[in-house]
């Protein structure tokens, strides 16, 4: 079959000497494939596709000792697809798949650990690891592939996304919906990169804690954000936001704001009665807003007010001379000229 483009197996083995046999097939889905390999030349030097996935009342044996991973040479592979490879307990040494864009390794229920050799592969584009419901960890080789774009770890028992993923620059899509354990997301993956605008879901995440979207090209939080209940801490300094939620003043818990650098961030600050009884720290310095509440005395724990060259604020000349703290000292460190 020399000119064989596409192939689907089921049950069955290759065996002998092969040479030369599939020399132009591009496409070879196996299901079913026995982790004993017996074939001999057996080369698809053109294969840009292997499917070993299966259905989902079966499922393909083959593990990462596999014969098959060193006696085929695919050098050109760019898709491998070992969705449902219940053999699985590492990835195979990936370092031969120097072409590979796309490794799905969906639904591998007893996959326990992504082999180093994953940061050889520097054209992966996209790595699917959902439901494999065994993995706790991810490689910090996994920085190392510069051109991912997207990552899907849904349904995992990953507890932390490790730092290096900050490394990442081509990175667009990075999932982790319902998680088997709480996760961790480092702030490096917000940090300095440009991101699409949040999305109202968010208030979903109703145990977030910490907030940090530092250096990024956000413009504007959802109202969907008074939803944290448990925030204590949203940095959004040097952004590029624009205005801040009402809803931020319904916030309990929250014990730090720091705008520092915004340039773009205009309006004025509300809160509702009993909202940011948390709040400690409140930090303006260069931004545009433009008033204060005028029940900024009712903040009993702020500690740390900073308003440095605020050159659109008005109206709280005032506000802030009368402002008498009935727990500890602000520390008001605004140097515009009106206030003086």
């Amino acid at each position: 079959m020399p000119n064989l483009k596409f192939l689907h197996a089921k049950d069955v083995d290759f065996d002998g000497y092969l040479e030369g046999s599939l020399a132009e097939l591009r496409w070879l889905k196996w299901e079913k494939c026995c982790d004993s390999f017996e074939a001999i030349d057996f080369h698809l030097e053109k294969l840009v596709v292997l499917d070993l996935s299966c259905k989902y009342n079966s499922g393909n044996h083959i593990s990462e000792n596999w014969r098959g991973w060193s006696s085929i040479k695919m050098e050109r592979l760019k898709v491998l697809n070992l969705s449902r490879c219940l053999g699985l307990k590492s990835t195979p040494n990936l370092s031969m798949f120097k072409n590979l864009e796309m490794l799905i390794l969906k639904n591998c229920a007893c996959l326990e650990e992504i082999d180093p050799s994953i940061g050889d592969v520097k054209r992966l584009v996209f790595l699917n690891l959902s439901r494999c419901k065994g993995l706790k960890k991810l490689p910090e080789q996994l920085g190392e592939l510069e051109n991912l774009e997207e990552l899907v770890v849904d349904e995992t028992q990953i507890k932390e996304i490790p730092p290096c993923i900050g490394s990442l620059k081509k990175l667009k899509t990075l999932s982790a919906k319902h998680c088997l354990q709480p996760i961790e997301v480092p702030s490096s993956i917000v940090e300095y990169c440009k991101l699409q605008p949040i999305p109202s879901s968010i208030g979903k995440l109703r145990e977030l804690v910490e907030l940090d979207l530092s250096y990024t090209g956000i413009k504007e939080l959802p109202e969907s954000i008074e939803e944290f209940n448990k925030l204590k801490i949203l940095r959004i300094c040097g952004s590029g936001m624009e205005r801040l939620p009402s809803s931020i003043g319904r916030l309990q818990s929250l014990q730090e704001i720091n705008a520092d650098g915004c340039f773009d961030l205009e309006g004025q600050i509300h809160f509702d009665k009993g909202g940011l009884s948390s709040l400690k720290t409140l930090r303006l310095a260069f931004a545009k807003i433009s008033g204060l509440p005028e029940n900024l005395d009712q903040l009993h724990s702020l500690e740390h007010l900073d308003l440095l060259c605020l050159e659109s604020l008005s109206h709280s000349r005032n506000l802030l001379l009368t402002y008498h703290p009935r727990s500890s000292p602000v520390r008001a460190m605004s140097c515009h000229r009106s206030l003086t």
